[in-house]
Order: C-alpha cells, then structure tokens, then sequence
C-alpha cells in the first residue's frame, strides 16, 4: 500500500502500518479503545475542539493550499454564524502571526512540509509523517500548539525499591509517585521524537536531529525551538519501545486481549451501550 495525504489516517493504512499515535495508544493509554480505533475502526472518537485548532496552525504551516482546504472543511467549526473565526482560531491566528515574526521558529521551518516515510524497524512496518524535515541541514521538526511551553503539569510514575522511576506501571516499578514536569516530558515527546529519529534511520540511512518548534496558547504567546538530540535519551525511549511492542502487536493480532481501562470516553461508551457499571472497593485515605 503506497501511502499519501488521501489515506494516510485511513483505517487500512492503520491496519497495515504502526505509527507513533497508535503505539502510544496501545502502549500508554487504554489497550480496547486503541483496539477499537486502530484495529477493527468500530470507535475512531472524536475529534476535540483543542486536535481541531492544532490542525488549523499545522494546516497553515504546511501550505496555503492545505490551509484552505481544512477552513473549507472545517466552516462550521471555524466560523461563527456571523462569519467571524471563533475564539480560539482567533487565538491561533494571533499566534501563527507571532511565530512568523520570529526569525528563528522561521529559521527551523525551512525545509519540506508533511513528508510522509515508511520503513520496516523492530521487525514491524511504520509509517510517520514529518510536519518539517530539511534534507539538506538533516534536522526534522515536530510542531506543536499547546497550552504552555514553560508550565510544570503534574504526571504519575512508578517508583521501585532501589529509587528508579518508571512512566510504565509494572510488578518492579509499583509504587505511584506524582511529579511535576514540563510539557515535552508529559506528552512523551522523547518518545515520539525517537521513533521518528530510528524509522527515519531506517528509511533513508542518516540521522535527523530532533526539534521541537512550539507555540503556546498563552497572550501573549511563547515561542520555543527545543533541540531534543541527546543520544542517550533517545536510545533509552527506544529500549522502551523494544520492551512494550511485543504486547502491543499480540493485541492488534488477537493473541492477547486487549485491557479495558474503564474510565476513557470509548470505554464509557461501550459501558452506557451494554448497560454496565464498575463495582468498586474505596480506597482509604492515607498520607
């Protein structure tokens, strides 16, 4: 199957390729509903309000065409009966003006929008597509929209008895532990950026630095380019995905039985479907 902008979120592309939202699906969120989304396409969700502006700021970044296009798709969602752009596509708006007035996010914006790669890495077919990759300074760009660039969030780890920490929950690393850390650590991006990084290797035969080109949602906005080459790290992410695929890949195979977390919006709706409620045993209260 020859991948293109037409099918490259198509279920038959998810079904014949992994790709780094779907690994993450199966591997750190809720195993049924990514069974439900990728595998069988019963669920795909629904789009929110906050993927749909991201869209229109990576739209704009690709082409004027491409920009075009989703307004013309999105119209409804966009604009407002009175033909004005809604809140917060008038925010993104702001902010696309902002990024442009820095010389340096235009800097690493240089280069060709939404390629799209496959290549055969830890025995599986993978298929990303770069928002920015520069084949001539061999640097790849990942852009993100997102609430703060600076905030500390608070996120879950696993604690073991010699003091290491884990994201994974599992029999050595068990006991939860909340931290508070910044954005690049909370939505995994060292992960993201090191399957980007292997299965460009793998395509292509050179390493890619990994950049991140962010802007908040803040007002004003934040502007940051985050270099996320650290060898070190990246190859660490990439042991983790070694560990994890083998589970994942017995799932989308039905060997295993995919885990229901019974708390997202997919197993929600299944729930209220089947007319199901979780009996559960509350937990004490202990400092």
């Amino acid at each position: 199957m020859k991948l293109d902008s037409a099918n490259y979120y198509s279920l038959e592309a998810d079904q014949k390729y992994m790709s780094v939202s779907q690994f993450e699906a199966f591997a750190h969120g809720c195993e049924a509903a990514a069974y439900r989304r990728y595998v069988t396409g019963e669920d795909k969700g629904e789009e929110s309000t906050a993927l749909r502006v991201g869209s229109y700021v990576h739209s704009y970044f690709e082409s004027p065409e491409a920009h075009t296009v989703f307004c013309e798709e999105n119209k409804e969602s966009i604009m407002t009966r009175t033909g004005k752009l809604r809140a917060d596509f008038e925010k993104a708006d702001q902010a696309i003006k902002a990024a442009e007035n820095c010389p340096a996010f235009m800097f690493f914006m240089e280069g060709e929008r939404e390629q799209i790669f496959t290549a055969r890495w830890l025995g599986v077919n993978w298929k990303i597509r770069c928002d920015v990759i520069n084949h001539q300074k061999k640097y790849l760009v990942d852009l993100k929209y997102v609430k703060s660039l600076s905030q500390y969030d608070w996120m879950t780890v696993y604690r073991d008895e010699q003091g290491n920490y884990s994201r994974i929950q599992s029999e050595q690393f068990s006991t939860p532990k909340n931290i508070k850390v910044p954005f690049h650590i909370i939505w995994n991006y060292w992960q993201r950026m090191a399957i980007y990084q292997a299965i460009l290797l793998a395509a292509t035969g050179e390493v890619y630095r990994p950049i991140i080109a962010g802007i908040s949602k803040e007002e004003p906005p934040d502007i940051k380019i985050l270099d996320m080459h650290n060898p070190e790290a990246l190859e660490a992410e990439v042991s983790q995905v070694a560990e994890l695929l083998p589970r994942v890949l017995d799932i989308r195979k039905g060997k295993v039985k995919p885990t229901n977390c019974n708390n997202c919006a997919s197993c929600r709706k299944q729930m209220r479907q089947q007319g199901k409620c979780e009996i559960l045993t509350a937990e004490p209260f202990v400092l």
